[in-house]
């Protein structure tokens, strides 16, 4: 988990990792009890890297309107093109 916000009252929580039966829980039981002044539930954006990555959770975030982004193929410290456009061609694949 890497930040959380509120701006106008509206929060929001952001993961920079991959999505996997590690991670999943964890956010998902933050962002599904809470919810902002709107009464709509808590997005996150998952900023996804392609290794560790479990297809099936990505595909149901953005079924329960979680927004996705890329990230890397493998979260190097400092990313090369062909790994940030390489993450985004498999997550268009996904």
């Amino acid at each position: 988990m890497h930040r959380l916000s509120n701006m106008a009252n509206q929060n929001s929580l952001s993961n920079p990792a991959a999505v996997s039966i590690v991670t999943y829980p964890v956010i998902r039981n933050i962002t599904d009890r809470h919810k902002n002044a709107n009464g709509c539930v808590m997005p996150a954006t998952w900023f996804v890297t392609a290794m560790y990555t479990d297809c099936d959770l990505v595909r149901q975030l953005y079924m329960d309107n979680h927004e996705i982004a890329t990230h890397t193929l493998t979260h190097p410290g400092l990313p090369n093109v062909t790994e940030i456009v390489g993450c985004r061609t498999w997550l268009n694949q996904v």
